[in-house]
């Protein structure tokens, strides 16, 4: 949307140039008509000069020249420059295309579209996952409920008229389910297609169009011929393939993979012990209850008839008969305790499936729990791993002790605070436009911290953001030596670093604080050495851009480079300014006075260094004052010859001149 906006912006500023342009073509089109009166020389040159002074004002206005760059949407967002709020407004009936969907460069964020009165769904939207979770809460009803209104008849009689209603709400949304599946996009050549028919002639071939159709198939009309029969609703089940998709996307996006893999590990297992429980309950009724000693007992005598009694009254006998028949299911599943043998054919088989089915839970739960303790426990393996070839690496060649407790104080640094160890290889996996974007959300706000980068624009932000690179240092680390050739700067975002000169602590530095950006700049007569020794006192982060690459950068962006190195002598002044006012006698020398050419190296070496930052700021005032002048003087030649050759006397230029003010005007309200 904001791309669109810089657009037509950009297209209003050239139609309104183009106007001015075509109103000027018009009257020197009138003034190239055939006149016969002569005119003298000295009129028309005063007029000239007096017509130049009108027409800057035209030449200055702004809004004549088109934008030299366009805004990347993404930069802008996160960019501190200011701008305009940009809206699109869509009126229902726009008919969105497929084509003009650019899937690489834009968030597929929108769940809804509007096509022609339809309605189009974003498969890859939060909110249809919501919608799949919905699906997957009325196939875990049909589940859990189905097989226990089947198998405990008499006790559900009481709860037909609640769960009707939930039945029949089940069934309306697998219904909507099909008309959402036919509107849903599918991803064709890269691009998302939205188009109403091809989703639809998509959906119709896919084997989850013909399960969905079975899952709503009418048999509860069924009761009207037989009577209320929970049977009737098992074609239900075979809505089982939305919750495997819903099961699927959940685990790439949700943050806690392993923690849902066990949810759903645990009511995997308790769904396949309520239905063993629910079968050995008809079991055990087809049989006779109390038949045989394994099958559910009867109750004996005259508590029993009237406990019997008032089970059927109060509803209760079907939480004792399942809590029964679960307990059981729950030993036979998992062979713990003394369990009775069958006697007769039907009971052995049964107990032989449960058996089995037992040991294929047991070895689901024994597998599922290793590969999420393998999974928790990867990246500190990994870790002891690299660290025991380094130990074994350090023993081979004699490294000293201290050495090699830093080496391993440092392992135990990146386990607390759970860093990766292979960030490259991480996003190795993703395509360079999203890495870019990902590595410009993480680490803009960081570089935006440095002082002669706040104002840059956004696509020279990006370039440099992407070259940031990350290194960590260990307590006691140099980061870098006063003296040496600074080629990078860094920015601290974790850890503290002290900053010293000549033995004496100046300053700690903390997260957001940054230093070399100056000698990066290679700025003349300013110098790139350090003027500081810094180290770290504990485990620090930094970011660190090289001259190299910030040179790279430059190279496509000329006219940044005289900005950032204004900007740098400004940071320069200020922190002179701001050095003078802490320390008056330190830094500063008496313009009268040569007593300071007695002081010591590094008080000149300062001294040169200011009046080398001056000489540099005047130059560069002086020529862009220069070059200023040189345009002014351009412009004038211009309209003067512009004057010369089409206006054939004084008063066609004055009307000229009036013309082109007007049109200037009327531009500038527009």
């Amino acid at each position: 949307m904001k791309e669109d906006s810089c657009i037509a912006e950009d297209l209003d500023y050239r139609q309104n140039f183009q106007e001015l342009f075509e109103n000027a073509t018009t009257i020197i089109e009138r003034l190239d008509q055939p006149n016969d009166s002569t005119i003298p020389e000295n009129p028309v040159e005063n007029h000239e000069g007096k017509f130049a002074d009108l027409a800057m004002r035209v030449l200055h206005v702004q809004k004549f020249f088109p934008k030299s760059h366009n805004d990347d949407p993404f930069l802008k967002k996160y960019s501190n420059l200011p701008g305009k709020d940009d809206h699109l407004k869509e009126e229902e009936g726009v008919k969105i295309s497929s084509s003009t969907a650019d899937v690489g460069s834009k968030d597929i964020t929108t769940i809804v579209k509007k096509q022609s009165g339809f309605i189009n769904v974003d498969p890859f939207d939060t909110r249809y996952l919501m919608w799949l979770f919905i699906v997957s809460i009325g196939v875990g009803y049909n589940y859990w409920t189905i097989i226990l209104r089947i198998s405990f008849v008499e006790g559900m009689d009481r709860h037909y008229r609640g769960l009707f209603v939930l039945d029949y709400i089940i069934d309306l949304i697998f219904l909507l389910d099909i008309y959402m599946q036919s509107r849903t996009g599918y991803m064709e050549n890269g691009e998302l297609v939205i188009d109403i028919l091809k989703t639809r002639y998509h959906y119709m071939k896919t084997f989850g169009f013909w399960l969905d159709c079975l899952s709503v198939m009418p048999l509860d009309l069924l009761y009207f011929i037989f009577g209320v029969n929970p049977v009737f609703r098992l074609a239900r089940l075979f809505k089982l393939h939305r919750f495997l998709s819903f099961y699927e996307r959940i685990q790439v996006v949700t943050n806690r993979p392993n923690l849902f893999n066990l949810a759903m590990l645990v009511h995997h297992v308790f769904l396949i012990i309520h239905w063993v429980a629910c079968a050995y309950f008809l079991v055990s009724k087809s049989m006779g209850y109390g038949s045989e000693p394994w099958v559910y007992p009867v109750l004996e005598g005259e508590w029993a008839e009237k406990l019997i009694q008032h089970i059927i009254s109060s509803g209760a006998g079907i939480t004792r008969q399942y809590l029964y028949c679960f307990y059981l299911s729950s030993i036979t599943m998992t062979i713990v305790g003394n369990l009775p043998s069958p006697n007769t054919p039907q009971t052995m088989l049964f107990v032989t499936v449960m058996y089995l089915a037992g040991v294929l839970v047991f070895a689901l739960i024994v597998g599922n729990a290793c590969d999420m303790i393998t999974s928790m426990t990867m990246e500190r393996c990994e870790i002891h791993t690299k660290l025991n070839e380094i130990k074994l690496y350090m023993h081979a060649h004699n490294v000293p002790e201290q050495l090699q407790k830093r080496v391993i104080k440092w392992f135990d640094y990146l386990w607390m605070e759970k860093n990766d160890l292979h960030d490259e290889d991480t996003f190795k996996w993703l395509p360079e436009k999203c890495k870019a974007d990902l590595l410009l959300h993480v680490n803009l706000d960081t570089l935006k911290k440095v002082a002669i980068f706040e104002d840059c624009e956004p696509s020279l932000l990006r370039d440099l953001v992407i070259r940031l690179q990350l290194t960590q240092c260990c307590p006691g680390d140099k980061v870098c030596q006063k003296g040496e050739v600074g080629n990078e700067m860094y920015i601290v975002n974790k850890g503290l670093l002290q900053v010293e000169v000549d033995g004496h602590i100046v300053t700690t530095l903390s997260a957001g604080n940054h230093f070399g950006e100056i000698s990066i700049l290679d700025i003349e007569g300013v110098g790139n050495r350090r003027t500081a020794s810094i180290h770290s006192l504990g485990f620090s982060q930094l970011f660190k851009l090289s001259k190299i690459d910030l040179q790279e950068v430059l190279e496509d962006y000329p006219h940044a480079r005289c900005e950032l190195e204004g900007k740098a002598v400004e940071v320069l002044k200020k922190d002179q300014e701001r050095k003078k006012s802490l320390c008056p006698g330190a830094t500063a020398a008496d313009a009268s006075s040569i007593d300071w050419l007695c002081a010591d190296s590094s008080t000149l070496l300062e001294q040169v260094r200011q009046v080398e930052m001056k000489l540099k700021e005047k130059k560069m005032k002086s020529f862009k004052e220069k070059i200023k002048r040189e345009q002014e003087i351009k412009s004038r030649q211009l309209i003067k010859s512009f004057v010369q050759q089409n206006c054939s006397n004084g008063q066609h230029a004055q009307e000229f001149l009036e013309e082109l003010v007007q049109s200037s005007d009327r531009t500038i309200e527009t």
